[in-house]
This record gives C-alpha cells, structure tokens and sequence, in this order.
C-alpha cells in the first residue's frame, strides 16, 4: 500500500500544530471513492502514518500529515550550544560554543530574534556576525540610553575590524553621516524617531534591536521608526521572547517575519486566547489579553526566526559569576564627575606626600610630626569631601539604576517564575528612592534594622514570588545572609573594598543557587570613579581566565561522572571510594576546589574553576568557611575527608591551616606565629574553645 498513490494529493503546506511543526497535504473525496475501501481495511496502520477523514463544509476530506523534517532541524539548531562554523574574532578573545552556535544560526537568515536567558552574551553574539560575514560594514545599534556606552565598549573588544563608532546625541539629527569605512551608529530608543531619516539614509547591513521589547507597541512613535529602518539583515534581543502577552510579541515578530506572521487577528486567535466580551448592552469587544498554545508559538518560533537557550543549557561553558559593567552616559552630571576626578588627584598627590614625610620622620621624628600631622588630616578631609560628592554621584544616577533594574524585571521574568534581583547600595536615601519606587515589589536592609526585620525581609524575597527586589546596603546585608532566590546582583555604587563587593555578591553564589551561575553588574557612571575601578576588575578577571584558559580552551578532557547532590555521604566509605575513583580520572596537573557554604560534606560535581581547567569541587565548610576558595590537588581530598573521620572537624580545619598557611576555619590569612603554628587565627582558637 503506498500512501502517496490512494488519492490525489494536493502540495505539501507548512503548518503548526501542538505537536510541533507538520506538512499537510490534502485531497477531496466522495463518498463512493476507492479510497474508503483501504481506509476500513488498514485504518490503524493508516492513522499511525498520519492519515485522517473529515468532513469540510459537507464535504470528505482526507488529510495526510507529515513530519516537517526542515522545521524539526531548525528548531535543534535554535537549542544548539555548539557548531562547527568559525567565527573570527580578536586576537585573544573566543565566543563559547553556545554563543557561536547562536551567530551560526542568525547568519543563516535575514532576520533573527536571540533569545537567550540574561547574561548569556546577546551582544557578541549579534556583533560576531560582522566578523563573519565581511560585507556588513554599515551597522545600526538601538538600544535603551543606559547601554549606549556599554555597546560602544562591546563594540570596540569584539568587532574585528576597526570600526568607527557614532553615538546619537540629542533630537537634531544631521540629514546623513561622513563616516569612510566600516561605521556602527549606536542611537536610543527615545530619540530615535528624530533619527528616522539619518538611519534610513545611513543604509545599513546591519540592524541590532537590543531589549526590543521597547518596540512592543506597534503604536509608539520609537516603534514605527525602528520598523521603517531598512537594513539588509536585522536582529533583535530580548531575554524573555515568550512573554504572559503573547500579543505584545507580534509587532516584533511581524516586523522581523511578515511571511510567517502576516496577520495579527490569526495570531490572537491561536495564541492570546481570543474572546469576546461585552462591554454594554449591545456591544461587543475582542480581548485579546490573554494566552495560548505557548509550546506551539514557541516551536513555530523555533523554527523560523528565534535562538535560545537557558543558562541551565550552558552550565560546563560558564563561569560561576559573570559580570558586567553598565555605563551610564553623564547626561547632566559632567561637573559633579570631574569634581570627583579632581578630588580623587589631589589625594593621590597627598598620600605620596604623606609617604615622603614618613620617610623623613624617621631620621628627624621630632622635626617632622607636625607635618605627618598635617598631612593625615588633609587625606581625610580630602576623603570626606569625596565622599559627598560620590554621594551626589549616587543620587544623580539612582533614576537610571531604577530604569534599568524596572527593564530587567519586567521582561527577564515570567508570572511563574519572576526575574528577582539584589540590589545592593551604600546611602541610605539611594536605597530608600530605589524601594520607593518599587513599593510593594521590594524589601529593604540598611544599617540599625533589627534580627527580626532582617530575618523578614530575606524571607519574604527567598519565598515571596511577588517580592522580585531586595534592595541593601553593602555592609548591612553583605554578609550572614541567604539569597538564593536571585541570580542576579546589581550594585547602583561601588564600595571602596572590593572584597566587600564580592562578599555582597556571594549572597546569591551560594550553595543553593538553583541557577549556579550569576550575574553581577556594576552600574556606573561614564568618566566616574567607579567606572574606572569597576572596568579594572573586570578587566583583570577576564585576563586570567584567557591567560589561564589559552592552553587549554575547549580542550576535550577525561570527564569523571559527575556524584549527584543526594550522594549517600553518610557512607563514608563508599564517599572516599568514590572519590578516589574519580581522582584517578583526572588528568595529572589539574586541580580539585574546596569551598564553605554547608554544615556536612555535601557534594562533589565538576566544574569550570578560575584556572581554566576541568576541576572536581567538593563542598565541606567543616573543614574551611571562608569565603574564598582554596586550591588543593585533587588526591588529597579523600585524605582530607579521612582527616575529618578521624580527627573530628577542629583538628582536622588546624591542621589544613597548617598545610595552607591560612586558618582552616574561616581561610584568612594568618599573621602571627602562634596562629601559624595552630593553624587557627584567635578568633577561630576562641570558638573552637567555647
């Protein structure tokens, strides 16, 4: 019996179903057809090969569906995390896997809607596609203003070719722009309908919608001028792509695929869950405010226009913590900023001043007294002046800290599983103006605020789904406290102790984290001191992790399996078995990491640590609480584990201490001889005691 003989059968068609995309194909049939005597006598082999009888307006109809075997690759090639494609980039930098599959699958269309999970790399991404394809020279950026410095940053680190790069400033817009060579013109949404003309005129290759959820409403004057821009190949970024409103979706999906989504009305039929509703005694209205079919909207996206993956997809290709420097332009605070820099000078000059006066004291200590004097009280009225106009800084951005937090939990989010996010601050009204703005949204710690208060509030944001904010103060909430409910960790100011920051931000990288990876950015101020210091860190963490990483990068390495988090520890045998098992697995050099965070041996997994290089990671705050991992070669868990057998868990933390020359209790440095010798500091030997 051949299927494709029984009846007349007209063209395959594309369609989208609940079960994915399918090729139908049709055929008219009467009632006395051939056809009916092969459908009783084989029905069920039939129906198994995707054949069915209906009736269409009074007349029979057999349907034959099909597998769409393109659209079940694209919607593979949507999900992919690698490829075999290369793509070019600066010497020392390399996309992850993920990420180059990402630029593969938009090079292949005209048009296409990335949307990966927050923190994934959207922007090299999109930029990448420059690298790889060399006829796009002229290329348009719209995105939020708080991010224009952030995208010519990116621009310049991850084009390959020497771009110039033109940023839109204020409503006159010249009629064209001069620019020789390769040009990317970076423009904000809230000017860009003055810009309409200079970037139809500007005839670009390339046009990147960053956050493109700002143009959901067709109606909007940014929307239409972003859909009138033409532009060879357009691509648009968003976190979120499958929103609670599947109608805000459609103008841009329309704008990057009118082919495949031509109609708003057939799209809010199949999926905004589409009624009628009356609004008086003889009218009715369509509501189109709600949602359907989401699995189908989201496969049918799949297979046309959008990537995406989760970071749950990516998790051996990311670092525990990513971070990000957001650049705010100066708009208005230009004086305040060069105040700052000013201040900042003059204490540089005043510490060295400082620091040859001590020199001299010494041969003269008498003579020179009074001048150390003098010049200690300079730097700290200096450091107090500072400290206002950085609080200045603070107040000036906090409405852009706002803007940008409110755009992250807007469209990060979903209404079963909100986007939250910590923030944290140093100023009291900062944090106070933040949770103004939020009400009801957020919760508060600063400084004074009771046990109970605290308590409160971290509870209410582990467990609360519609508290989605938790906003605090650096040394209020930087330590002692669970956050795990947030992968994300925004600091709207910078403390002058990076260790402080990085302790705040441990809040949410704790064992717990559902997500295992966060994000932390530092929102700043252009030219500010915190730009400098927070571009500085940054910098130096990318450095290792590429000087660190050459060598070995995406190196195909023995992977031991990984213990599940509900390993029966309690065996303790059968722990440091398996553990040696899996040390002889790992290839000699490479290394195991330890880290507090559990009151018991937990956990092994392996993991991407900052060396570069495939790594075992074992959990025991038993044996060292600090809040910075220590590194030990891999065979010398399982001794470890027998120290704490053996020994009992204060024993066995002094002598690790011993081993390291750090206290085996909390991992700090140790720095008199007792302590040394211990292998405890006084704090610590004060506890084990009591």
């Amino acid at each position: 019996m051949k299927i494709e003989e029984l009846v007349n059968w007209s063209e395959p068609r594309k369609v989208s179903t609940k079960r994915g995309p399918k090729l139908l194909r049709k055929a008219p049939i009467t009632f006395r057809d051939p056809f009916w005597d092969v459908w009783r006598a084989h029905k069920s082999d039939l129906k198994e090969a995707g054949v069915s009888v209906s009736k269409y307006d009074g007349d029979w109809q057999v349907c034959w569906w099909l597998p769409d075997e393109e659209a079940h690759e694209a919607i593979e090639q949507s999900r992919a995390v690698d490829t075999d494609v290369e793509i070019p980039m600066p010497d020392g930098l390399e996309l992850y896997p993920f990420q180059k599959a990402g630029t593969a699958f938009a090079a292949s269309r005209e048009a296409t809607l990335i949307g990966d999970e927050m923190g994934l790399g959207k922007t090299p991404q999109s930029l990448a596609l420059a690298n790889l394809d060399p006829s796009i020279e002229r290329i348009i950026v719209v995105c939020p203003a708080s991010l224009k410095l952030n995208w010519e940053r990116e621009a310049k680190r991850f084009l390959l070719r020497d771009f110039t790069v033109v940023i839109a400033r204020g409503r006159k817009a010249p009629a064209t722009l001069s620019t020789d060579g390769p040009t990317i013109l970076i423009i904000n949404y809230d000017i860009l309908s003055s810009w309409k003309e200079t970037a139809t005129a500007f005839a670009a290759d390339l046009l990147i919608a960053d956050e493109v959820h700002y143009a959901k409403n067709e109606k909007a004057q940014r929307s239409k001028a972003l859909y009138s821009i033409p532009a060879r190949r357009r691509v648009a970024l968003t976190g979120t792509p499958i929103v609670n409103r599947p109608k805000e979706l459609f103008p841009i999906i329309h704008w990057l695929d009118p082919a495949t989504w031509p109609k708003f009305f057939s799209f809010a039929m199949k999926f905004c869950n589409a009624q009628q509703k009356s609004v008086g005694r003889y009218r009715t209205v369509w509501d189109f405010s709600g949602a359907s079919n989401l699995d189908q909207l989201q496969n049918s996206l799949r297979s046309t226009i959008m990537v995406r993956r989760l970071k749950k997809d990516v998790l051996t290709e990311l670092p525990p913590k990513i971070y990000q420097v957001i650049e705010l332009p100066k708009n208005g605070t230009t004086k305040i900023v060069a105040a700052e820099q000013s201040k900042h000078e003059e204490i540089e000059l005043a510490k060295k001043q400082l620091a040859a006066a001590q020199v001299s004291a010494k041969a003269n200590e008498a003579g020179h007294q009074a001048t150390l004097e003098q010049l200690r009280s300079k730097i700290q009225a200096l450091f107090s002046e500072l400290s206002t106009i950085r609080h200045e800084i603070a107040i000036a951005k906090t409405p852009s800290v706002i803007e940008h937090l409110e755009t992250a939990l807007d469209t990060e989010g979903t209404e079963g599983n909100p986007h939250k996010i910590i923030c944290f601050a140093h100023h009291r009204d900062v944090i106070e103006a933040i949770c103004d703005h939020f009400g009801n949204r957020a919760v508060r710690i600063y400084g004074g605020d009771s046990d109970v208060a605290r308590q409160a509030a971290v509870d209410r944001f582990q467990s609360d789904p519609t508290c989605t904010l938790f906003v605090a103060s650096i040394r209020a909430a930087g330590v002692g406290l669970t956050l795990t409910a947030a992968h994300h960790v925004a600091f709207a100011e910078l403390d002058w102790t990076p260790s402080a920051m990085d302790q705040a931000a441990d809040r949410a990288h704790r064992i717990g984290q559902d997500a295992d990876h966060v994000l932390i950015q530092h929102i700043v101020l252009e030219d500010s001191l915190d730009a400098h210091i927070a571009k500085t860190l940054v910098r130096k963490s990318r450095v290792i992790v590429r000087a660190l990483d050459a060598e070995h990068k995406h190196e195909e390495l023995p992977r031991p399996e990984l213990l599940e988090k509900d390993f029966a520890i309690p065996d303790k045998t059968a722990a440091i078995s398996k553990i040696k098992e899996l040390a002889a697995q790992i290839p000699e050099g490479y290394f195991a990491v330890e880290s507090g965070g559990q009151n018991d041996l937990d956990f092994l997994r392996l993991d991407k640590p900052t060396e570069g290089k495939w790594a075992g990671r074992i959990f025991m705050a038993r044996i060292i609480g600090g809040h910075r991992p220590q590194r030990v070669p891999f065979e010398q868990i399982a001794t470890l584990l027998q120290k704490i057998i053996d020994a009992g868990p204060m024993v066995a933390m002094a002598r690790y201490g011993q081993e390291l020359g750090i206290c085996g209790r909390c991992g700090r440095e140790l720095t008199d001889e007792t302590s040394r010798e211990i292998g405890l500091g006084p704090t610590c030997r004060r506890k084990a005691l009591g």
